[in-house]
């Protein structure tokens, strides 16, 4: 081996542990050992070192050992001299100028993908960040910092919690809600059935993000993109069979909610947000009829003029220019196949949990608009479409803010105005 390469691990005489030579690729300088732990899944540590920049094969070669890994469903850390030198870590952007674009934004698609997250924000050689750690638990990461090195880098000194997990519970939070609007108008335009086309299919699964992470499911939108046309037939055929017949698998009505740190100390829990995950086939049919309905109801007007938000060609500007009690599609046209669809679509979800590869049990989801989902912001404009009816002030709409405003003209009556305009604010839950 050329002189200063080669990787080591160097594990505590009192763990058990042993090394996985099948996670391994030839001509690739990675070694994987494997850690049993008592009440846990196996942790899986690796140590990589890619001695050039432009070494894409190096790269390709730790894409194909982290392929193997990601099947294992083992807690992963990783640790090396990676050479990028063009990362921003704390942006995750590349610096100006930068070389070896491509190679660097291949490996941010590949620990994007695997779901890993880079840990490493600090620089290790001068002013550049060489020496990362990727691991898919971050949260079991209390501790990381630079401590002085013997040669030109820096050593990245980073603490491991291990301990087992606490039991994850998940408890019920929203209300029940029962029944629907009455039928629409006889003389009303209506939305009963909508053709799902090939060319359509296609378009959309060309269009998907791959660096989003799968739902419950675990099928990939890389997946889908990549062979786009190979799959969008049966994917059609899925789907308007799924139309004509309101069946919903139950897998897209599950989501899988998972806590991301947004900033400040990891142990404590108001330092996350949550992140609803759900099935990316699923999100595919509801863009399919999320774009129907909207064009429905921009067609015949259905939708109130003080709406701006969710729509297109419309937005905060426009609504500076220019929750009531229940679910409206079926009393403005939305009916038979597509009503059905929709009313399946909202009946028995079902969320869990995930932190840290532990899942809790799955629990009702029993109202609300689906966190997560493509149809619940086209959903929720009908659910307070009337909201400005009644009022006697001007509202106007942007999503779920709501602005309104009156002219008061006499001077002798301000107050009355005004707290009437309150009452009937507040009865339309304002």
């Amino acid at each position: 081996m050329p002189r200063g390469r080669g990787v080591l691990i160097a594990v505590a005489g009192h763990l058990p542990c042993q090394e996985v030579e099948e996670l391994s690729v030839d001509g690739c300088e990675l070694l994987w050992v494997k850690i049993k732990l008592k009440g846990r899944k196996q942790l899986l540590i690796a140590a990589y070192y890619r001695p050039k920049t432009s070494d894409a094969i190096s790269l390709m070669k730790f894409e194909t050992s982290i392929q193997r890994v990601t099947s294992t469903n083992a807690i992963v850390i990783i640790g090396g001299d990676f050479n990028f030198p063009s990362f921003d870590w704390p942006t995750k952007t590349l610096k100006s100028p930068a070389r070896c674009v491509e190679i660097h934004n291949q490996f941010l698609d590949l620990i994007n993908d695997a779901g890993y997250e880079q840990l490493v924000t600090f620089p290790t050689r001068g002013e550049n960040t060489l020496d990362l750690f990727l691991t898919s638990h971050p949260s079991l990461v209390p501790r990381i910092e630079p401590l002085p090195g013997l040669s030109d880098h820096d050593v990245v000194y980073l603490e491991f919690n291990i301990n087992p997990a606490a039991k994850i519970t998940c408890s019920k939070v929203f209300t029940d809600r029962t029944g629907l609007p009455s039928d629409p108008a006889s003389d009303s335009p209506t939305l009963s059935n909508i053709e799902i086309s090939v060319a359509g299919v296609t378009k959309l699964f060309k269009d998907l993000n791959p660096s989003k992470a799968p739902g419950p499911n675990d099928i990939s939108p890389r997946l889908l993109r990549e062979l786009a046309e190979e799959l969008a037939s049966a994917f059609t055929l899925l789907y308007q069979c799924s139309l004509n017949t309101g069946v919903v698998p139950r897998d897209w009505r599950m989501a899988n909610v998972t806590p991301v740190f947004k900033k400040g100390e990891r142990y404590r829990p108001e330092n996350y947000r949550p992140i609803s995950l759900t099935s990316i086939p699923c999100k595919i049919m509801e863009h399919i009829i999320t774009s129907s309905v909207m064009n429905f109801a921009e067609k015949n007007g259905i939708i109130t003029e003080t709406q701006q938000g969710f729509r297109r060609q419309r937005s905060c500007e426009s609504q500076l220019i220019g929750l009531v009690d229940e679910l409206s599609i079926h009393s403005i046209g939305i009916t038979e196949k597509v009503h059905t669809w929709i009313r399946k679509f909202l009946s028995d979800r079902q969320q869990s949990v995930v932190v840290d590869g532990a899942t809790s049990s799955p629990v009702p989801v029993e109202s609300g608009v689906p966190q997560g989902s493509v149809l619940g912001p086209c959903l929720f404009l009908f659910y307070i479409n009337d909201m400005p009816t009644g009022l006697s002030s001007t509202a106007r709409l942007f999503a779920d803010d709501t602005l309104c405003h009156k002219t008061i003209s006499s001077t002798s009556e301000p107050y009355k105005r005004i707290w009437i305009a309150l009452q009937n604010g507040s009865r339309s839950g304002l």
